[in-house]
């Protein structure tokens, strides 16, 4: 089911990072979610002559890298501490799962439930009393594969996961190739082979 919410009701996590320097918000993947820590990728479109720098002082990140750039649209991994809304912790309370992508524009946020139709009929019935919710569909759910880290060969994983870990991504690098290879025990060439498959397949899977 894909549900359309008036945010600016109660406001959905993702509201407060919006600034009004935000025209569009998405949310393509989450890959670890807590109850006081995110990491995820996102695309943002800033409204004319808004800088992500500007955007970046407003918000408090633990960390933000910036993977692609079209003019005013931007595709970054976010880390940081999450800001729950209302409406996510009203979800919470019924078995459904939240299905990707989350967007959010002009304090409208749409997004898709998961979940057996008694419990979809559910939160329908009991949100619409608080919030101003229109169902834009309802079909069947064909489970997909939706993890964009499962088409990675181990080794792909492997060198992703330590770039990340040892700095390569930030900006300025705290590693270089040729040590970052050096540390795993593999040639300079044979790490930015998997590196370079690795990010090819991700960015794929993210703007295809």
């Amino acid at each position: 089911m894909t549900i359309s919410i008036d945010d600016s009701v109660h406001g959905y996590c993702c509201l407060p990072l919006m600034n009004n320097m935000v025209e569009r918000f998405e949310i393509i993947s989450i890959f670890n979610l807590t109850p006081s820590l995110f990491t995820e990728i996102c695309e943002i479109t800033f409204q004319n002559n808004i800088h992500i720098e500007d955007w970046i002082r407003e918000n408090d990140f633990i960390e933000l890298h910036v993977i692609r750039q079209a003019g005013q649209r931007y595709t970054c991994f976010i880390k940081g501490k999450i800001i729950m809304g209302e409406i996510s912790d009203f979800i919470e309370g019924f078995e459904l799962k939240l299905e990707f992508p989350v967007i959010v524009e002009q304090s409208n946020c749409r997004f898709s439930l998961i979940g057996k139709r008694e419990e979809l009929y559910n939160i329908i019935k009991k949100s619409k009393k608080d919030w101003k919710i229109e169902v834009l569909s309802f079909e069947k759910y064909e489970p997909a594969n939706k993890n964009m880290l499962d088409s990675l060969t181990p080794m792909q994983k492997e060198v992703l996961k330590q770039a990340y870990l040892n700095g390569y991504f930030n900006y300025p690098r705290k590693i270089n190739p040729q040590k970052l290879a050096d540390k795993m025990g593999i040639k300079k060439a044979t790490l930015l082979e998997h590196l370079r498959k690795a990010e090819n397949k991700i960015l794929h899977r993210i703007i295809k």
